[in-house]
Protein backbone atom coordinates (compact mmCIF):
# COMPACT_ATOMS: atom_id res chain seq x y z
CA UNK A 1 0.00 0.00 0.00
CA UNK A 2 0.95 3.74 -0.19
CA UNK A 3 3.14 5.11 2.41
CA UNK A 4 -0.07 7.30 3.34
CA UNK A 5 -2.46 5.18 3.40
CA UNK A 6 -1.07 2.33 6.04
CA UNK A 7 -2.45 2.23 9.69
CA UNK A 8 -0.10 4.48 12.34
CA UNK A 9 2.50 2.58 14.04
CA UNK A 10 2.15 3.83 17.08
CA UNK A 11 -0.49 5.30 19.46
CA UNK A 12 0.39 8.42 19.30
CA UNK A 13 0.28 8.68 16.16
CA UNK A 14 -3.00 7.84 15.48
CA UNK A 15 -4.42 10.68 17.96
CA UNK A 16 -2.34 12.94 15.86
CA UNK A 17 -4.45 11.47 12.58
CA UNK A 18 -7.87 11.70 14.07
CA UNK A 19 -7.42 14.81 16.33
CA UNK A 20 -9.21 17.26 13.73
CA UNK A 21 -12.43 14.82 13.51
CA UNK A 22 -13.92 15.92 16.41
CA UNK A 23 -14.17 19.60 18.25
CA UNK A 24 -11.31 21.72 18.68
CA UNK A 25 -9.58 22.23 21.86
CA UNK A 26 -6.78 24.95 22.79
CA UNK A 27 -3.96 23.87 25.61
CA UNK A 28 -3.14 27.20 27.82
CA UNK A 29 -0.24 26.33 30.56
CA UNK A 30 -0.13 27.88 33.53
CA UNK A 31 2.88 27.77 36.41
CA UNK A 32 2.31 26.34 39.90
CA UNK A 33 1.00 29.30 41.50
CA UNK A 34 -2.46 29.26 38.78
CA UNK A 35 -0.68 32.32 36.15
CA UNK A 36 -1.81 31.57 32.87
CA UNK A 37 0.37 31.99 29.56
CA UNK A 38 -2.04 33.27 27.04
CA UNK A 39 -1.88 35.57 24.49
CA UNK A 40 0.63 38.18 24.71
CA UNK A 41 2.57 36.05 27.28
CA UNK A 42 2.22 32.38 25.21
CA UNK A 43 5.61 32.59 24.29
CA UNK A 44 7.18 33.53 27.95
CA UNK A 45 9.11 31.08 30.36
CA UNK A 46 8.80 32.68 32.97
CA UNK A 47 5.60 34.30 34.88
CA UNK A 48 5.96 37.47 34.54
CA UNK A 49 3.74 37.73 37.88
CA UNK A 50 5.59 35.75 40.24
CA UNK A 51 8.75 34.34 38.61
CA UNK A 52 7.48 31.08 38.87
CA UNK A 53 8.87 28.37 36.02
CA UNK A 54 6.49 27.43 33.25
CA UNK A 55 8.17 23.83 33.11
CA UNK A 56 8.88 21.71 35.66
CA UNK A 57 12.04 20.93 35.83
CA UNK A 58 14.26 17.58 34.25
CA UNK A 59 17.13 15.44 34.82
CA UNK A 60 17.87 15.17 31.14
CA UNK A 61 19.72 17.45 29.52
CA UNK A 62 18.62 16.07 26.05
CA UNK A 63 17.11 19.79 23.99
CA UNK A 64 14.56 18.18 21.77
CA UNK A 65 12.88 16.45 24.41
CA UNK A 66 9.07 18.09 25.00
CA UNK A 67 9.06 19.92 28.37
CA UNK A 68 6.14 19.21 30.65
CA UNK A 69 4.21 22.54 31.92
CA UNK A 70 3.05 22.64 35.99
CA UNK A 71 -0.18 22.48 34.71
CA UNK A 72 -2.65 22.61 31.22
CA UNK A 73 -5.50 24.70 30.78
CA UNK A 74 -7.74 22.85 28.70
CA UNK A 75 -10.50 24.96 26.72
CA UNK A 76 -13.28 23.76 24.61
CA UNK A 77 -14.80 26.95 22.40
CA UNK A 78 -19.08 27.32 23.18
CA UNK A 79 -19.46 28.43 19.38
CA UNK A 80 -18.50 25.14 17.72
CA UNK A 81 -20.78 23.13 20.00
CA UNK A 82 -23.95 25.90 18.88
CA UNK A 83 -22.86 25.58 15.49
CA UNK A 84 -23.80 22.12 15.47
CA UNK A 85 -26.80 22.22 17.21
CA UNK A 86 -28.32 24.28 14.22
CA UNK A 87 -26.69 21.71 11.79
CA UNK A 88 -29.14 19.26 12.83
CA UNK A 89 -32.38 19.89 11.51
CA UNK A 90 -34.32 18.16 14.07
CA UNK A 91 -32.09 20.40 16.85
CA UNK A 92 -32.70 23.54 14.88
CA UNK A 93 -36.20 23.25 15.34
CA UNK A 94 -36.62 22.78 18.41
CA UNK A 95 -33.89 25.54 19.18
CA UNK A 96 -36.72 28.24 19.44
CA UNK A 97 -39.10 25.98 21.74
CA UNK A 98 -38.95 28.54 24.58
CA UNK A 99 -40.49 31.34 22.31
CA UNK A 100 -43.55 29.13 21.08
CA UNK A 101 -44.59 26.70 23.50
CA UNK A 102 -47.53 27.31 25.62
CA UNK A 103 -47.37 27.45 29.86
CA UNK A 104 -50.81 27.92 32.71
CA UNK A 105 -50.32 31.30 33.86
CA UNK A 106 -48.97 31.32 37.22
CA UNK A 107 -46.91 27.81 36.54
CA UNK A 108 -43.40 27.07 35.94
CA UNK A 109 -42.65 24.38 34.06
CA UNK A 110 -39.18 25.76 32.06
CA UNK A 111 -36.29 28.60 33.37
CA UNK A 112 -38.18 30.55 30.50
CA UNK A 113 -41.02 30.56 32.07
CA UNK A 114 -39.33 32.51 35.15
CA UNK A 115 -39.33 36.61 36.25
CA UNK A 116 -35.97 36.09 35.32
CA UNK A 117 -36.02 35.17 31.85
CA UNK A 118 -38.99 37.87 31.44
CA UNK A 119 -36.99 41.07 33.06
CA UNK A 120 -33.88 39.92 30.85
CA UNK A 121 -36.04 40.40 27.63
CA UNK A 122 -37.45 43.79 28.84
CA UNK A 123 -33.98 44.95 29.23
CA UNK A 124 -32.99 43.37 25.84
CA UNK A 125 -35.42 43.78 23.43
CA UNK A 126 -32.94 43.64 20.66
CA UNK A 127 -31.50 40.28 21.79
CA UNK A 128 -35.00 38.58 22.78
CA UNK A 129 -36.13 39.92 19.10
CA UNK A 130 -34.54 37.03 17.68
CA UNK A 131 -35.41 33.48 19.28
CA UNK A 132 -32.78 32.45 17.93
CA UNK A 133 -30.28 33.90 20.42
CA UNK A 134 -29.03 31.08 23.01
CA UNK A 135 -29.47 31.37 26.59
CA UNK A 136 -26.52 29.74 28.43
CA UNK A 137 -26.41 28.22 31.64
CA UNK A 138 -23.18 27.51 33.28
CA UNK A 139 -22.25 24.85 36.09
CA UNK A 140 -18.87 24.23 37.90
CA UNK A 141 -17.65 22.13 41.14
CA UNK A 142 -14.72 20.64 41.85
CA UNK A 143 -14.41 16.84 40.29
CA UNK A 144 -12.11 14.23 41.88
CA UNK A 145 -11.15 11.77 38.44
CA UNK A 146 -9.24 9.53 40.44
CA UNK A 147 -12.13 8.40 42.63
CA UNK A 148 -14.69 10.28 45.23
CA UNK A 149 -12.18 9.69 48.14
CA UNK A 150 -8.82 10.56 46.91
CA UNK A 151 -7.97 13.55 47.54
CA UNK A 152 -4.85 13.71 46.17
CA UNK A 153 -6.16 15.61 43.05
CA UNK A 154 -9.30 17.39 41.91
CA UNK A 155 -10.01 19.31 38.63
CA UNK A 156 -12.92 21.83 37.87
CA UNK A 157 -14.88 21.30 35.01
CA UNK A 158 -16.94 24.05 33.62
CA UNK A 159 -19.93 22.87 31.81
CA UNK A 160 -22.17 24.99 29.76
CA UNK A 161 -26.14 24.37 28.37
CA UNK A 162 -28.70 25.99 26.36
CA UNK A 163 -31.88 26.83 27.77
CA UNK A 164 -33.26 27.17 24.11
CA UNK A 165 -34.17 23.66 24.27
CA UNK A 166 -37.40 21.74 25.77
CA UNK A 167 -36.76 21.05 29.53
CA UNK A 168 -35.99 16.86 28.93
CA UNK A 169 -33.24 18.19 26.32
CA UNK A 170 -31.32 20.79 27.81
CA UNK A 171 -31.16 18.35 31.25
CA UNK A 172 -29.66 15.64 29.08
CA UNK A 173 -26.08 14.81 28.87
CA UNK A 174 -26.08 15.05 25.09
CA UNK A 175 -26.36 18.78 25.07
CA UNK A 176 -24.10 19.44 28.29
CA UNK A 177 -20.80 21.26 26.77
CA UNK A 178 -17.67 20.50 28.49
CA UNK A 179 -16.17 24.08 27.83
CA UNK A 180 -13.34 24.35 30.15
CA UNK A 181 -11.53 21.64 32.71
CA UNK A 182 -9.23 23.95 35.31
CA UNK A 183 -6.30 21.63 36.20
CA UNK A 184 -5.42 20.55 40.21
CA UNK A 185 -4.33 19.22 41.63
CA UNK A 186 -5.26 21.89 45.32
CA UNK A 187 -8.02 23.49 45.83
CA UNK A 188 -8.87 26.81 43.54
CA UNK A 189 -10.06 29.20 45.52
CA UNK A 190 -9.81 32.74 44.21
CA UNK A 191 -7.70 31.35 40.95
CA UNK A 192 -10.99 30.31 39.07
CA UNK A 193 -11.24 33.48 37.72
CA UNK A 194 -7.78 33.49 36.14
CA UNK A 195 -8.69 30.22 34.43
CA UNK A 196 -11.91 31.38 33.36
CA UNK A 197 -10.63 35.00 31.24
CA UNK A 198 -10.95 32.76 27.65
CA UNK A 199 -14.60 32.10 28.82
CA UNK A 200 -15.50 35.35 29.65
CA UNK A 201 -13.77 36.97 26.49
CA UNK A 202 -15.69 34.68 23.93
CA UNK A 203 -18.96 35.61 25.74
CA UNK A 204 -18.46 39.30 25.42
CA UNK A 205 -18.15 39.05 21.84
CA UNK A 206 -20.66 36.48 21.14
CA UNK A 207 -22.79 39.06 22.74
CA UNK A 208 -21.45 42.17 20.70
CA UNK A 209 -20.56 40.30 17.17
CA UNK A 210 -22.09 37.38 17.50
CA UNK A 211 -21.42 34.55 14.96
CA UNK A 212 -22.71 33.62 11.75
CA UNK A 213 -25.06 30.97 12.06
CA UNK A 214 -27.10 28.29 9.29
CA UNK A 215 -30.12 27.40 10.55
CA UNK A 216 -30.92 24.06 8.79
CA UNK A 217 -34.26 24.56 10.07
CA UNK A 218 -35.20 26.93 8.02
CA UNK A 219 -32.68 26.75 5.52
CA UNK A 220 -31.15 29.93 5.86
CA UNK A 221 -28.37 32.13 7.58
CA UNK A 222 -28.44 34.88 10.86
CA UNK A 223 -26.15 36.42 13.24
CA UNK A 224 -26.23 34.58 16.45
CA UNK A 225 -25.67 35.93 19.57
CA UNK A 226 -25.47 34.31 23.34
CA UNK A 227 -26.01 35.39 26.81
CA UNK A 228 -25.17 33.73 30.10
CA UNK A 229 -28.21 33.68 31.96
CA UNK A 230 -27.08 32.39 35.54
CA UNK A 231 -24.80 30.09 36.91
CA UNK A 232 -25.98 26.91 39.14
CA UNK A 233 -23.07 25.90 42.26
CA UNK A 234 -23.63 24.39 45.35
CA UNK A 235 -22.41 26.58 48.29
CA UNK A 236 -18.79 25.99 48.75
CA UNK A 237 -18.74 26.13 45.17
CA UNK A 238 -20.55 29.48 45.10
CA UNK A 239 -18.25 31.08 47.15
CA UNK A 240 -15.26 29.98 45.46
CA UNK A 241 -15.88 31.07 42.05
CA UNK A 242 -18.08 34.12 42.69
CA UNK A 243 -16.35 35.64 45.96
CA UNK A 244 -19.22 35.54 49.05
CA UNK A 245 -17.10 33.50 52.00
CA UNK A 246 -19.98 30.75 52.37
CA UNK A 247 -18.54 29.98 56.22
CA UNK A 248 -19.58 31.92 59.14
CA UNK A 249 -22.27 33.45 60.49
CA UNK A 250 -23.77 35.29 57.53
CA UNK A 251 -22.88 31.95 55.09
CA UNK A 252 -26.29 32.45 53.04
CA UNK A 253 -25.97 35.51 50.92
CA UNK A 254 -29.38 36.34 50.99
CA UNK A 255 -30.59 35.69 54.40
CA UNK A 256 -27.64 37.58 55.62
CA UNK A 257 -27.71 38.51 59.43
CA UNK A 258 -31.52 37.16 59.92
CA UNK A 259 -30.29 33.98 60.88
CA UNK A 260 -29.56 32.24 64.10
CA UNK A 261 -25.97 31.62 63.45
CA UNK A 262 -23.56 32.48 65.72
CA UNK A 263 -19.51 32.21 66.16
CA UNK A 264 -18.36 29.41 68.18
CA UNK A 265 -15.44 30.07 70.84
CA UNK A 266 -13.32 27.53 70.14
CA UNK A 267 -12.46 27.80 66.67
CA UNK A 268 -10.11 29.61 64.36
CA UNK A 269 -11.18 32.82 63.90
CA UNK A 270 -9.68 34.39 60.03
CA UNK A 271 -7.42 36.87 60.20
CA UNK A 272 -5.98 39.28 58.31
CA UNK A 273 -9.51 40.42 56.57
CA UNK A 274 -10.51 43.85 55.74
CA UNK A 275 -12.35 45.96 58.64
CA UNK A 276 -16.06 45.43 57.96
CA UNK A 277 -15.81 41.70 56.82
CA UNK A 278 -18.20 39.40 58.13
CA UNK A 279 -20.22 42.41 59.86
CA UNK A 280 -21.19 44.53 56.96
CA UNK A 281 -20.58 42.29 54.05
CA UNK A 282 -18.57 38.92 53.45
CA UNK A 283 -17.24 39.60 49.35
CA UNK A 284 -13.37 38.53 49.01
CA UNK A 285 -13.49 39.75 45.50
CA UNK A 286 -15.31 41.11 42.59
CA UNK A 287 -15.64 37.92 40.08
CA UNK A 288 -14.92 37.94 36.92
CA UNK A 289 -19.00 37.86 35.38
CA UNK A 290 -19.28 41.36 36.53
CA UNK A 291 -17.06 42.18 33.17
CA UNK A 292 -19.99 40.73 31.16
CA UNK A 293 -21.96 43.94 30.07
CA UNK A 294 -25.20 42.79 30.74
CA UNK A 295 -24.55 40.62 34.10
CA UNK A 296 -25.39 44.12 36.31
CA UNK A 297 -29.22 43.41 34.58
CA UNK A 298 -29.48 40.00 35.97
CA UNK A 299 -32.70 39.63 37.73
CA UNK A 300 -30.84 35.77 39.43
CA UNK A 301 -27.33 35.63 38.57
CA UNK A 302 -26.69 32.51 40.90
CA UNK A 303 -28.49 29.93 41.76
CA UNK A 304 -27.92 27.05 44.31
CA UNK A 305 -27.83 22.91 43.49
CA UNK A 306 -30.32 21.84 46.42
CA UNK A 307 -29.67 18.54 45.94
CA UNK A 308 -25.99 18.49 45.50
CA UNK A 309 -26.67 20.48 48.94
CA UNK A 310 -28.66 17.63 50.28
CA UNK A 311 -25.61 15.61 49.62
CA UNK A 312 -23.37 17.92 51.67
CA UNK A 313 -25.38 17.81 54.29
CA UNK A 314 -25.92 13.65 54.06
CA UNK A 315 -21.90 13.79 54.21
CA UNK A 316 -21.77 15.55 57.48
CA UNK A 317 -24.04 13.74 58.79
CA UNK A 318 -22.41 10.25 57.94
CA UNK A 319 -19.16 10.90 58.83
CA UNK A 320 -19.87 12.23 62.00
CA UNK A 321 -22.26 9.16 63.03
CA UNK A 322 -19.57 6.42 61.46
CA UNK A 323 -16.85 8.73 63.41
CA UNK A 324 -14.89 8.76 60.11
CA UNK A 325 -10.82 10.43 61.10
CA UNK A 326 -10.27 13.79 60.28
CA UNK A 327 -13.84 14.46 58.38
CA UNK A 328 -16.70 13.66 61.92
CA UNK A 329 -18.01 16.97 63.08
CA UNK A 330 -17.99 15.90 66.69
CA UNK A 331 -14.33 16.58 67.83
CA UNK A 332 -12.47 17.73 71.11
CA UNK A 333 -13.42 21.60 70.19
CA UNK A 334 -16.98 21.18 69.46
CA UNK A 335 -17.36 19.24 72.77
CA UNK A 336 -15.40 22.19 74.88
CA UNK A 337 -18.59 24.61 72.74
CA UNK A 338 -20.85 21.89 74.17
CA UNK A 339 -19.80 22.80 77.93
CA UNK A 340 -20.46 26.90 76.98
CA UNK A 341 -23.72 26.77 74.81
CA UNK A 342 -26.00 23.58 76.07
CA UNK A 343 -26.63 21.53 79.11
CA UNK A 344 -24.91 18.06 78.27
CA UNK A 345 -23.10 17.57 81.46
CA UNK A 346 -22.90 13.64 80.11
CA UNK A 347 -21.28 14.65 77.23
CA UNK A 348 -18.67 17.36 79.02
CA UNK A 349 -14.73 16.16 78.54
CA UNK A 350 -13.74 15.66 81.63
CA UNK A 351 -10.60 17.74 82.62
CA UNK A 352 -8.59 15.02 84.24
CA UNK A 353 -8.80 13.28 80.64
CA UNK A 354 -9.11 15.83 78.12
CA UNK A 355 -8.57 13.48 74.97
CA UNK A 356 -11.20 11.26 76.22
CA UNK A 357 -14.60 12.39 74.65
CA UNK A 358 -17.77 10.71 76.40
CA UNK A 359 -20.03 8.41 73.84
CA UNK A 360 -22.63 10.16 72.29
CA UNK A 361 -26.21 8.41 71.85
CA UNK A 362 -25.44 8.50 67.83
CA UNK A 363 -21.86 7.15 68.13
CA UNK A 364 -21.97 3.61 67.00
CA UNK A 365 -20.23 0.34 68.12
CA UNK A 366 -17.55 -1.40 65.61
CA UNK A 367 -19.74 -4.45 65.27
CA UNK A 368 -22.58 -1.71 64.00
CA UNK A 369 -20.45 0.20 61.66
CA UNK A 370 -19.22 -3.07 60.09
CA UNK A 371 -22.69 -4.26 59.32
CA UNK A 372 -23.10 -0.99 57.98
CA UNK A 373 -20.08 -0.78 55.58
CA UNK A 374 -21.46 -4.65 54.46
CA UNK A 375 -24.60 -3.92 53.91
CA UNK A 376 -23.33 -0.98 51.47
CA UNK A 377 -20.68 -3.41 49.87
CA UNK A 378 -23.68 -5.44 48.37
CA UNK A 379 -26.44 -2.60 47.94
CA UNK A 380 -27.14 -2.60 44.21
CA UNK A 381 -29.20 0.17 41.87
CA UNK A 382 -30.35 0.30 38.35
CA UNK A 383 -28.29 1.53 35.86
CA UNK A 384 -27.26 5.22 35.78
CA UNK A 385 -28.84 5.67 39.18
CA UNK A 386 -25.84 5.82 41.66
CA UNK A 387 -22.30 4.88 41.47
CA UNK A 388 -20.77 1.43 42.41
CA UNK A 389 -20.27 2.05 46.13
CA UNK A 390 -18.96 -1.44 46.93
CA UNK A 391 -15.45 0.42 45.92
CA UNK A 392 -15.65 2.66 47.76
CA UNK A 393 -16.44 0.85 51.44
CA UNK A 394 -13.00 0.40 53.52
CA UNK A 395 -13.92 -2.79 55.72
CA UNK A 396 -10.82 -1.95 57.60
CA UNK A 397 -11.50 1.28 58.66
CA UNK A 398 -15.11 0.87 58.66
CA UNK A 399 -15.43 3.47 56.60
CA UNK A 400 -16.82 4.74 53.32
CA UNK A 401 -13.14 5.43 51.49
CA UNK A 402 -11.75 3.53 48.80
CA UNK A 403 -8.13 2.03 49.69
CA UNK A 404 -6.53 -0.71 47.66
CA UNK A 405 -4.26 -3.56 49.30
CA UNK A 406 -1.87 -5.77 47.37
CA UNK A 407 -3.04 -8.86 49.29
CA UNK A 408 -5.13 -10.40 46.42
CA UNK A 409 -3.77 -12.96 44.09
CA UNK A 410 -4.79 -12.48 40.32
CA UNK A 411 -4.68 -15.00 37.30
CA UNK A 412 -6.52 -16.54 34.82
CA UNK A 413 -9.00 -19.09 35.11
CA UNK A 414 -8.10 -22.44 33.08
CA UNK A 415 -10.78 -24.81 34.15
CA UNK A 416 -13.72 -25.43 35.91
CA UNK A 417 -14.39 -28.63 38.02
CA UNK A 418 -17.27 -29.81 39.56
CA UNK A 419 -16.84 -32.57 42.28
CA UNK A 420 -20.43 -34.68 42.94
CA UNK A 421 -20.67 -36.33 46.26
CA UNK A 422 -22.67 -39.87 45.60
CA UNK A 423 -23.34 -39.70 49.46
CA UNK A 424 -24.34 -36.78 50.04
CA UNK A 425 -27.54 -35.50 47.93
CA UNK A 426 -27.22 -32.26 46.39
CA UNK A 427 -23.79 -31.81 47.43
CA UNK A 428 -21.69 -29.94 44.52
CA UNK A 429 -18.01 -28.04 44.82
CA UNK A 430 -17.11 -25.96 41.86
CA UNK A 431 -13.28 -25.51 41.82
CA UNK A 432 -11.24 -23.22 39.55
CA UNK A 433 -8.17 -24.03 38.26
CA UNK A 434 -5.97 -20.79 37.89
CA UNK A 435 -3.09 -19.47 36.40
CA UNK A 436 -0.95 -17.95 39.04
CA UNK A 437 0.62 -14.33 39.19
CA UNK A 438 3.69 -14.12 41.44
CA UNK A 439 2.08 -11.86 44.64
CA UNK A 440 5.80 -10.41 45.08
CA UNK A 441 7.56 -9.90 42.07
CA UNK A 442 4.52 -9.85 39.76
CA UNK A 443 2.16 -7.16 41.00
CA UNK A 444 2.42 -3.59 41.69
CA UNK A 445 0.07 -0.72 43.38
CA UNK A 446 0.65 2.68 42.35
CA UNK A 447 1.33 4.54 45.59
CA UNK A 448 -1.42 7.45 44.31
CA UNK A 449 -4.16 6.44 42.02
CA UNK A 450 -4.14 2.61 43.77
CA UNK A 451 -4.03 1.25 40.18
CA UNK A 452 -2.99 -2.41 40.20
CA UNK A 453 -0.64 -3.65 37.59
CA UNK A 454 0.05 -7.36 37.11
CA UNK A 455 2.88 -9.22 35.09
CA UNK A 456 1.77 -12.42 33.79
CA UNK A 457 5.50 -13.32 32.95
CA UNK A 458 6.13 -13.92 36.25
CA UNK A 459 4.48 -16.78 37.70
CA UNK A 460 3.44 -17.85 40.84
CA UNK A 461 5.77 -20.57 42.01
CA UNK A 462 4.29 -22.46 44.13
CA UNK A 463 1.71 -25.61 42.98
CA UNK A 464 -1.36 -24.42 44.43
CA UNK A 465 -3.66 -23.83 41.51
CA UNK A 466 -7.19 -24.53 43.10
CA UNK A 467 -9.65 -22.03 44.60
CA UNK A 468 -13.20 -21.95 45.61
CA UNK A 469 -15.46 -20.58 42.75
CA UNK A 470 -16.99 -18.51 46.18
CA UNK A 471 -13.56 -16.98 46.39
CA UNK A 472 -13.19 -15.50 42.64
CA UNK A 473 -13.94 -12.01 42.18
CA UNK A 474 -14.28 -11.22 38.32
CA UNK A 475 -11.66 -8.97 36.65
CA UNK A 476 -10.57 -7.99 33.22
CA UNK A 477 -6.88 -7.26 32.32
CA UNK A 478 -5.78 -3.74 30.04
CA UNK A 479 -2.99 -2.93 28.47
CA UNK A 480 -1.02 0.45 28.42
CA UNK A 481 -1.43 2.57 25.20
CA UNK A 482 1.81 3.37 25.47
CA UNK A 483 4.58 1.05 25.41
CA UNK A 484 7.36 2.55 27.73
CA UNK A 485 10.11 0.99 29.26
CA UNK A 486 8.48 0.53 32.46
CA UNK A 487 4.89 -0.60 31.19
CA UNK A 488 5.69 -3.47 28.65
CA UNK A 489 4.89 -6.72 29.96
CA UNK A 490 2.61 -4.89 32.01
CA UNK A 491 -1.77 -4.92 32.46
CA UNK A 492 -4.08 -3.18 34.44
CA UNK A 493 -6.38 -4.41 36.84
CA UNK A 494 -9.99 -3.61 36.38
CA UNK A 495 -12.45 -4.77 38.83
CA UNK A 496 -15.95 -5.10 37.80
CA UNK A 497 -19.23 -5.58 39.56
CA UNK A 498 -21.22 -8.42 38.44
CA UNK A 499 -25.16 -8.30 37.74
CA UNK A 500 -27.21 -10.61 39.10
CA UNK A 501 -30.22 -9.81 36.27
CA UNK A 502 -29.42 -8.69 32.45
CA UNK A 503 -31.09 -5.48 31.67
CA UNK A 504 -32.33 -5.30 27.99
CA UNK A 505 -32.73 -1.43 27.67
CA UNK A 506 -32.75 0.33 24.87
CA UNK A 507 -29.94 2.22 24.03
CA UNK A 508 -29.93 6.33 24.14
CA UNK A 509 -29.80 8.00 20.86
CA UNK A 510 -26.86 10.42 20.71
CA UNK A 511 -27.74 13.54 19.62
CA UNK A 512 -26.82 14.28 15.82
CA UNK A 513 -26.98 10.89 14.21
CA UNK A 514 -30.40 10.99 12.64
CA UNK A 515 -32.75 13.81 11.42
CA UNK A 516 -35.79 11.76 11.05
CA UNK A 517 -36.90 8.47 12.44
CA UNK A 518 -36.62 5.95 10.18
CA UNK A 519 -40.40 4.79 8.84
CA UNK A 520 -41.48 1.27 9.93
CA UNK A 521 -42.08 -1.14 7.25
CA UNK A 522 -46.36 -1.42 7.03
CA UNK A 523 -47.39 -5.01 6.78
CA UNK A 524 -50.66 -5.45 4.88
CA UNK A 525 -53.29 -7.97 5.52
CA UNK A 526 -56.91 -8.89 3.64
CA UNK A 527 -58.73 -12.08 4.13
CA UNK A 528 -58.35 -13.12 0.10
CA UNK A 529 -57.18 -17.10 -0.09
CA UNK A 530 -53.91 -17.53 -1.96
CA UNK A 531 -53.83 -20.26 -4.77
CA UNK A 532 -50.67 -22.59 -5.35
CA UNK A 533 -50.96 -23.85 -8.72
CA UNK A 534 -49.66 -27.23 -9.92
CA UNK A 535 -47.87 -28.15 -12.87
CA UNK A 536 -50.57 -30.95 -13.55
CA UNK A 537 -53.18 -28.32 -13.23
CA UNK A 538 -54.19 -29.55 -9.67
CA UNK A 539 -54.52 -26.14 -7.70
CA UNK A 540 -53.90 -26.20 -3.82
CA UNK A 541 -56.23 -23.09 -2.06
CA UNK A 542 -54.15 -22.02 1.01
CA UNK A 543 -55.80 -19.30 3.91
CA UNK A 544 -53.29 -17.79 6.03
CA UNK A 545 -55.54 -15.71 8.45
CA UNK A 546 -56.40 -19.48 10.20
CA UNK A 547 -54.23 -20.82 13.29
CA UNK A 548 -53.05 -23.78 11.96
CA UNK A 549 -52.27 -23.69 7.81
CA UNK A 550 -55.67 -24.70 6.03
CA UNK A 551 -55.47 -26.67 2.20
CA UNK A 552 -58.07 -27.63 0.42
CA UNK A 553 -57.72 -29.42 -3.33
CA UNK A 554 -59.65 -28.53 -6.43
CA UNK A 555 -59.05 -29.59 -10.27
CA UNK A 556 -60.40 -28.41 -13.18
CA UNK A 557 -62.03 -25.19 -11.33
CA UNK A 558 -64.03 -27.46 -8.95
CA UNK A 559 -63.90 -26.87 -5.14
CA UNK A 560 -62.69 -29.72 -2.94
CA UNK A 561 -62.69 -31.10 0.32
CA UNK A 562 -60.60 -29.98 2.95
CA UNK A 563 -57.25 -31.74 3.12
CA UNK A 564 -54.96 -32.78 6.00
CA UNK A 565 -51.31 -32.71 6.05
CA UNK A 566 -50.94 -36.98 5.75
CA UNK A 567 -53.26 -36.92 3.05
CA UNK A 568 -51.87 -34.30 1.18
CA UNK A 569 -48.60 -35.43 1.39
CA UNK A 570 -49.76 -39.21 -0.40
CA UNK A 571 -51.96 -37.46 -2.79
CA UNK A 572 -48.94 -35.10 -4.00
CA UNK A 573 -46.56 -38.15 -4.10
CA UNK A 574 -48.78 -39.96 -6.68
CA UNK A 575 -49.38 -37.00 -8.66
CA UNK A 576 -45.50 -36.81 -8.83
CA UNK A 577 -45.19 -40.00 -9.96
CA UNK A 578 -47.60 -39.54 -12.75
CA UNK A 579 -46.20 -36.64 -13.52
CA UNK A 580 -42.69 -38.09 -13.95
Amino acid sequence: MPRDHSFSVDYYNTKKLVKDLGLPIEKIDACKNGCMYWKDDIDMDYCKFCGESRYKPTRERNPNRKQTPYAVLRYLPITPHLQRLYASHVIAEQMTWHANHQTEEGSICHPSDAKAWRHFDRIHPDFAAEPRNVRLGLYTDGFAPHGQYDRTYSCWPVILTPYNLPLEMCMSSEYMFLTIVIPGPSNLKCLIDVYLEPLIEKLQNLWHVGVLMCDNARDETFSMRAALMWTVNDLPAYGMAFGWNSAGVMGCPVCMEDTRAFYLQNVEVPLSLPDGYGIEYKWTKKSIFWELEYWSTHLIRYNLDVMHIEKNVFDNIFNTVMDIKGKTKDNLNARKDLKIICNRPELEVDERRPNVMPKAVYTLTREQKRRICEWITYLKFSDGYASNLARCVDMKELSSSYKDTNNDFYGILEEVIQLDYPLIPNMQIVLFKCHWVDPVRGIKVHPCYHLVDVNFKKVYQKNEPFILAQQAVQVYYTEYPSMKRDKVDWMVVCKIKVKRDVDNSCWTEVAFQEDEAIPTPQVLTDDHNYALHDLNGIQLVVDLNQQGTSMSRAANGESGDELDEDSFDKDYETELDNYN
